[in-house]
């Protein structure tokens, strides 16, 4: 999988958690509730067999992946060392093992029961993603009122908003406000 098609699971994985504000005090939207949810969620991005199940702990460890993911990538804050104890916990119970091809080359392949793979595939995927040194790219928007995350495409890799016609121009157009304002009240009268 080339490193932008992880980065899209990974963004959408994140995205499972919708913090988007569309009213006053919205606590946004989970989209990994239930075994079910992750179950289905698993099946759309090929990460899971059919016939496999989902159970409780893989749910709990599904959601503290997405939670240490999201933390890792904050804006806002320095989340990296609980990000990182996290994830770490996150990989501590699912297990990765080395596999080498007939050719003797060997690879980094998620091991144990159908579910626990799964996530162990997600995890794979972060790991690939900053080998491949775009890792940087995977950034939360910086809207306190968006928070999605999205895979910044930008030449330079400094991209703040997940879309400019959306937060970046709400966000340009509340300064633009404020330097009106703070040059409205140096005016002497």
């Amino acid at each position: 999988m080339n490193p932008y098609d992880a980065l899209e699971v990974l963004a959408d994985f994140c995205n499972t958690r919708d913090q988007r504000m569309r009213y006053e005090n919205d606590p946004g939207l989970d989209h990994l509730l239930t075994r079910e949810q992750l179950q289905q969620w698993l099946h759309q991005h090929e990460l899971l067999a059919e016939a496999a199940q989902v159970g409780d702990e893989e749910l709990h460890l599904a959601r503290e992946l997405r939670r240490g993911l999201r933390m890792a990538i904050d804006p806002r804050a320095d989340w990296q060392a609980e990000a990182a104890a996290s994830l770490n916990e996150v990989a501590s119970r699912c297990p990765i093992g080395i596999y080498f091809d007939p050719a003797v080359q060997g690879s980094l392949h998620a091991a144990g029961t159908d579910a626990r793979q799964a996530i162990g595939k997600l995890l794979l995927l972060v790991l690939q993603v900053q080998q491949a040194g775009y890792w940087d790219r995977l950034k939360m928007c910086a809207a306190s009122d968006c928070l999605w995350v999205f895979i910044d495409r930008s030449r330079p890799g400094s991209g703040k908003w997940c879309s400019m016609q959306a937060c970046g121009n709400r966000a340009k157009k509340r300064t633009f406000r404020q330097r009106q304002k703070a040059g409205k009240e140096e005016i002497p009268e």
